[in-house]
């Protein structure tokens, strides 16, 4: 994984892990993966409620942002 961070060769290199990489393609972010997994896997329906899906994912992404600043009030740039 570090090696192919470090890799110069890439278009577009994700910023960081989590990543997917699936032939040429290179998916980062746990909602875009999702995303691109979701149908190739049947995990959602081909049309109408993917989108609801992948809302529900990013809902629960800012759910948990919320309950990790609850936990850590101050912010990331004030330490």
């Amino acid at each position: 994984m570090l090696r192919f961070l470090k890799e110069r060769s890439a278009a577009r290199p994700p910023f960081a892990p989590r990543f997917l990489k699936s032939g040429r393609i290179v998916i980062a972010q746990t909602a875009n993966i999702l995303q691109f997994l979701g149908p190739r896997l049947a995990l959602v329906p081909r049309t109408g409620a993917r989108l609801w899906v992948h809302q529900v994912q990013l809902t629960i992404t800012d759910l948990v942002d919320e309950a990790h600043d609850t936990h850590h009030p101050v912010g990331v740039g004030l330490y």
